[in-house]
């Protein structure tokens, strides 16, 4: 009875102290959804241990796999408050599990612990066949989720419960994903999880499989009438803000063309008489000048592709239902490759948001140059007006 006390590991002793680490009451909430896990998989662990026949030393192995596989990457940021660190309190990590602890307070062989080292290297790859049937054990209980009944419903659950503790920003596509890639890799080892776990695990497999299609399907623009119809909204709306900007433009130079070409020539035949007026004379010509000049590049067409970037259109790298990407192409080329490219979703969709983005560039570059003409224009009014004044009064 002594043997076996020794070597039943008491758990809740090192969830007590993780606890008494951590302030952060964040933190506190993941060690609780950790535990909660942990325990899980400890109950069909020790379901499997008795169909296997792990002796007390075994199943030891297999609980501490089992702990550590879910507490071992678990650390915490808290605020330093020591006067070595910097005044802006950076964040320090602390280390709250200690696996050579674990090691030591059950008296691990150094054949166990090298290989609950090795196996817990990496979360994304699965068990292979050379580990001992105690950390295969572990590892049927851990993945056993995968052989459930009504499993997508069971998965999306899990997913949830575990970005509100884990908060993270990979989306449900990316993170099924992850999950079919490491279900691909896994395999049940133990004679128990094949026997009641395997042939579902298959059939959940091609279930998952079905669901990334459907979800990739439905994420696309083609059948995603919310996402064309926000490609269509923003794209008018791009064009409404082109066709303003040009407009505002339009007006910059005819605004100040007038006043080239009417007021100066009037200033210029009395500039004899009003050569005290010569300074905001100039300030006005200088502000007219740059403000056609900036309102002139901000109407001025951007090039179009160069004959080295048109194999980039097939890919959907630039659009090819930008007019000016496609308009030095040959008509029948311009046919063939669209109607390719309209064939291919993924550089379809890759071409739509392309095509949106060069002309978004198009209009910040447009608006860019539009704000430093209205800039532009308005400080030059206001000296010339300034130095007017002070012609009138000192000179």
């Amino acid at each position: 009875m002594e043997d076996k006390k020794q070597v039943i590991p008491k758990f809740k002793n090192y969830t007590l102290e993780l606890k008494k680490k951590i302030t952060d009451t964040e933190n506190k909430e993941q060690i609780f959804y950790l535990e909660k896990k942990v325990n899980k998989a400890l109950s069909i662990a020790k379901k499997y241990s008795k169909k296997e026949g792990l002796s007390n030393k075994e199943f030891t192995v297999t609980q501490i796999y089992i702990f550590l596989f879910y507490f071992r990457m678990i650390d915490t940021y808290e605020k330093s408050i020591s006067k070595e660190q910097d005044d802006s309190n950076k964040a320090v990590r602390i280390n709250l599990v200690n696996a050579n602890k674990i090691y030591t307070d059950f008296h691990l062989s150094d054949k166990d612990k090298t290989q609950l080292n090795t196996a817990l290297a990496e979360y994304s790859v699965p068990l292979a066949k050379h580990y001992s049937r105690a950390i295969k054990l572990g590892h049927d209980s851990v993945t056993s989720i995968f052989g459930n009944k009504k499993f997508i419903n069971k998965l999306n659950s899990e997913i949830e419960e575990f970005e509100f503790y884990f908060p993270t920003a990979v989306d449900l596509f990316d993170r099924y994903s992850q999950i079919l890639v490491y279900m691909q890799k896994a395999r049940y080892y133990t004679h128990s999880a094949r026997e009641k776990l395997l042939q579902r695990k298959i059939k959940n497999k091609n279930e998952l499989i079905k669901q990334i299609h459907k979800q990739k399907s439905s994420a696309s623009i083609v059948n995603n009438k919310r996402a064309m119809t926000m490609v269509k909204t923003s794209s008018r709306n791009q064009i409404d803000l082109l066709s303003i900007a040009d407009k505002k433009a339009g007006i910059m130079i005819t605004v100040n063309s007038i006043l080239l070409t009417i007021l100066i020539p009037l200033f210029a035949s009395y500039i004899f008489d009003f050569s005290s007026f010569l300074i905001p004379i100039i300030i006005l010509v200088v502000t007219c000048g740059l403000t056609i000049l900036f309102a002139t590049l901000a109407t001025r067409p951007s090039s179009g592709i160069e004959k080295d970037e048109e194999e980039k259109l097939l890919t959907g790298e630039r659009s090819i239902f930008y007019f000016k990407n496609f308009a030095q192409l040959p008509k029948d080329k311009f046919v063939n490759e669209a109607h390719e490219l309209l064939n291919r979703d993924a550089a379809f969709e890759k071409a739509v948001f392309t095509d949106l983005y060069d002309v978004g560039v198009d209009l910040d570059r447009k608006y860019e140059r539009l704000r430093w003409c209205y800039t532009i224009f308005a400080s030059g009014i206001i000296l010339t007006i300034l130095s007017f004044l002070f012609s009138l009064i000192f000179l």
